[in-house]
């Protein structure tokens, strides 16, 4: 368990959250601030010591969206760990990410040489005329 989650305060806050009548109304910021914290303290993980500012904080953006939209998936009478549960939507976005950025960068390199090819094809073509 973290240290910069309390696992009591965090259920709680979860709980009262969802026993708000619907339309549920804004997520509170306190729940705020833990998902915050969750996704910025993942993003402190070895696996992302390499990437730039903007880039661990485009992911964190991306985690907190998600950990938003799920709350409401989280059943607060079964789970009795929010912070596991919360952390893995984080991991998993994390893995997205990096799954978007691999197919992207073979797109990019994919496209790059088809052009070399047609650029010496036109070379070739050029030199046979």
């Amino acid at each position: 368990m973290s240290n910069y989650v309390n696992k009591k305060i965090f259920l709680q806050l979860l709980v009262d959250y969802h026993q708000q009548p619907e339309p549920k109304p804004k997520i509170p910021e306190q729940i705020g601030k833990i998902f915050l914290n969750i996704a910025i303290n993942y993003t402190n993980k070895s696996q992302c010591i390499n990437y730039t500012q903007d880039r661990k904080d485009e992911i964190v953006s991306r985690m907190v969206f998600y950990m938003c939209k799920y709350i409401h998936s989280y059943n607060t009478t079964q789970g009795t760990s929010p912070f596991a549960y919360f952390t893995q939507i984080a991991k998993s976005q994390f893995l997205q990410y990096l799954n978007e950025q691999k197919t992207q960068k073979e797109r990019y390199i994919n496209l790059s040489f088809i052009e070399n090819m047609d650029a010496e094809f036109e070379v070739i073509q050029d030199y046979y005329d």
